[in-house]
């Protein structure tokens, strides 16, 4: 496995999971692709976005995604999605 960080050009494959969790139990959400591609852009667009794409050779297993934010003078890291 790998771990890297994740760029525009992952957010495809990163959907697919996505969804794939997402729209499957316990949740069973109803995203649909266009949807979720742009909630997922809309974290990465975020500022102060980290995001982490864990991958085995070339298929996305996992993504984390969060943002620093101000607090107090320093940043703070907030986790706002991860999925696997």
């Amino acid at each position: 496995m790998e771990i890297n960080y994740v760029e525009e050009s992952d957010l495809l494959r990163c959907t697919d999971v996505f969804i794939e969790v997402f729209n499957s139990e316990p949740w069973n959400d109803e995203w649909k692709p266009e949807k979720a591609k742009q909630y997922l852009l809309d974290f990465y667009h975020t500022p102060g976005f980290l995001g982490l794409v864990a991958l085995e050779g070339e298929e996305v297993i996992g993504f984390s995604f969060s943002a620093s934010i101000a607090s107090g003078g320093a940043a703070m890291n907030s986790l706002s999605m991860k999925c696997v």
